[in-house]
């Protein structure tokens, strides 16, 4: 079967070098090439294998896409494919788009890119009468020498026309300024209205159209703005985005061109905030003197660490319950608290022999202060330390180590101590010595107790 295997490139202007490849035809046949409305623009013979490649350059034809026809003289066997004939001349209005805040005057322009030997010119601009308002128009920087440019403003359309005093002009530049006033908000295309627009070169001493290619523009009337997402609920440490939308229906999106602040809790770098602190913070865009705000409430974020609060190295008699409990904290990574984290309790060591003991409750969960606690019950007699573990999941401080001491109960003081002064009840002795023996419970040391007793006589 014949087929084109190749276009390059598949696009151009006119004047484009083309080189078309294709098989399948006949051996040693003569393939000729049609290029839109031009039959035979170039030839070749195949080769012993029915292949060929030539090259040709594209003529003037209508812009668009152009049938690239691969034809065998012999055979008749057919193959097309395109090509995309582009405008060597390129008629725009920049800038492209544009946001206008409502009631400001602003300027748009007609460039020209690419002209050979232009003349004069009659340019029909069309735009949205109820968003924009056109004001007057100015002569631009390519053509200089004009005679007698002029313009006219009519609803929703513009006319400037031109001629050259001298000689024609080539290359690039600005042909004309327009000068428009925002008057509502809304969007208007502005336009160039190719049907009626008419760039000139003289040939033979009569006006020839250029045939130029078309860039449109397209502008907002902006008379607010929003903050999308508004009301967000953020943990702390994360990174959201905010947009700048304006109002209306068309919700350009100036987000690029915005300007965001946070009243706290955390700081913006362009359009992206990043959440530190926990608190209910006002975030606020501005965008060309248009202000709007909305709120951002931000709450604990991923639990980072556990931390000592208080507990550690209490007393007491052995079977009694500490006087205080142990307390521990879970923050986040801006020592935020971190509420509803589980907390368990856990017994490490004992003193050798001792039973009864109890850290209650064994589980617990963190408050809105981030605040876990839990009491020791010391255990039997002996006495001696204890060594108690808090346990989190969390990247950083766990476990939260306490220890504490048990001692040993007194024992029961029984019996009675004579003292004799003798006559001289007046006179002076030596401090009185007690000893308390061991009655079936022991004395907080394996050593005696001393008491000092006061002797009213």
């Amino acid at each position: 079967m014949p087929h084109i295997i190749l276009i390059s490139p598949k696009s151009g202007q006119i004047g484009t070098r083309i080189t078309v490849a294709g098989n399948g035809f006949g051996i040693l046949e003569t393939v000729g090439i049609d290029f839109g409305t031009t039959i035979m623009i170039a030839a070749c013979n195949t080769m012993v294998d029915g292949s060929f490649q030539l090259v040709f350059t594209t003529d003037a034809q209508a812009i668009g896409t152009t049938t690239t026809t691969a034809r065998g003289q012999i055979t008749n066997a057919i193959d097309t494919d395109s090509f995309m004939l582009r405008p060597s001349v390129t008629l725009k209005i920049t800038p492209s788009t544009q946001n206008i805040i409502k009631g400001q005057e602003f300027t748009a322009q007609i460039e020209i890119v690419n002209v050979s030997q232009l003349i004069s010119a009659d340019i029909y601009i069309n735009f949205n009468p109820a968003v924009l308002e056109a004001l007057s128009v100015g002569s631009g920087t390519f053509m200089t020498d004009c005679s007698s440019p002029g313009y006219m403003i009519s609803t929703g359309t513009i006319k400037y026309s031109f001629g050259s005093f001298g000689s024609p002009s080539t290359g690039s530049g600005v042909l004309c300024f327009l000068r428009f006033r925002a008057k509502e908000r809304g969007v208007s295309n502005v336009t160039i209205e190719d049907n009626q627009t008419k760039l000139f070169t003289v040939a033979a001493e009569q006006g020839v159209a250029i045939p130029y290619a078309k860039e449109d523009a397209i502008y907002y009337v902006i008379s607010g703005i929003r903050i999308q997402t508004q009301d967000r609920i953020i943990r702390a440490n994360e990174y959201v985005s905010y947009q700048c939308i304006s109002e209306g229906d068309s919700g350009v999106d100036v987000t690029g061109s915005t300007t965001f602040t946070t009243s706290g809790g955390g700081d913006f770098n362009g359009n992206i905030f990043h959440a530190k602190y926990i608190g209910s913070y006002t975030i606020t865009a501005v965008y060309s003197g248009l202000t709007a705000t909305t709120s951002a409430i931000i709450t604990t974020g991923t639990p980072a660490t556990l931390s000592y609060i208080s507990g550690n190295n209490q007393s007491n008699t052995c079977t009694l319950t500490l006087n205080e409990p142990f307390v521990v904290k879970v923050v986040d990574v801006y020592n935020n608290p971190c509420p509803g984290v589980d907390i368990d309790w856990q017994v490490i060591s004992t003193p050798s022999g001792a039973t009864g003991y109890s850290i209650l409750p064994a589980r617990t969960v963190t408050n809105i202060y981030g605040m876990a606690s839990s009491s020791l019950t010391l255990g039997t007699e002996p006495p001696g330390t204890y060594t108690i573990s808090a346990i989190a999941s969390v990247p950083s401080g766990s476990p939260v180590s306490f220890a504490a001491n048990s001692l040993r109960r007194f024992g029961n003081i029984a019996g009675f101590c004579l003292l004799r002064l003798g006559l001289n009840r007046y006179g002076t002795c030596s401090d009185i010595m007690v000893t308390i023996p061991e009655t079936g419970a022991t004395t907080t040391t394996n050593n005696n107790s001393y008491f000092a007793f006061i002797l009213y006589l």
